[in-house]
């Protein structure tokens, strides 16, 4: 009689092979990059994690894959390895649509969206026209130079947590921190 294996869960996605695993976990990693998951990010994965259901044995499995790796990221460059090996194993045709399900989330995942886009391509194997895919180019917030010294930490700090906190102090009526800041 054959002994019954049970595996845990985590043994399961950690042992899942395959271009849908490593692309769950590559989406994570894309959405994780900046050490936070936007609202726009967060839905990008869990529709292109949906839509990669279609294609696994276990439809839940890619969205479950995916949400671990947000918890416990491995980063980017691990998962595009991991992504670049299973890619290899795949038709032209296969990787060009595990790219474009990862399009959505890659457009929105702010200033490194376009190297992330090249990056993802590259890993996958397949050549992309970056400008045809409106993929926006990063964008700086240029700030006069300032002579308080909180200004120069800010003028250092140029990137949208900043601007948030423009807008919290300025709604909180903080007139001194808001001109500091903006």
């Amino acid at each position: 009689m054959r002994k019954l294996e049970i595996r845990s869960v985590e043994e399961a996605e950690q042992a899942a092979e395959g271009l849908v695993p490593a692309l769950s976990r590559a989406l994570a990693a894309v959405a994780s990059l900046d050490g936070t998951v936007t609202t726009s990010e967060y839905t990008r994965l869990v529709e292109a994690t949906a839509r990669l259901g279609e294609y696994s044995e276990d439809p839940s499995m890619p969205s479950a894959i995916a949400l671990r790796a947000l918890a416990d990221p491995e980063g980017l460059e691990g998962s595009l390895r991991r992504l670049a090996d299973a890619a290899r194993r795949e038709e032209e045709e296969i990787r060009r649509r595990a790219f474009d399900l990862a399009l959505p989330l890659l457009r929105v995942s702010g200033d490194e969206a376009q190297d992330n886009t090249q990056r993802f391509a590259k890993a996958l194997g397949i050549e992309v026209d970056i400008d045809a895919l409106d993929v926006a180019p990063p964008s700086r917030v240029r700030r006069p130079a300032r002579t308080s010294s909180f200004g120069r930490i800010v003028g250092r700090k140029e990137d949208d947590r900043l601007l948030a906190i423009l807008a919290v102090a300025r709604a909180h009526g903080h007139a001194t921190l808001a001109r500091a800041v903006g």
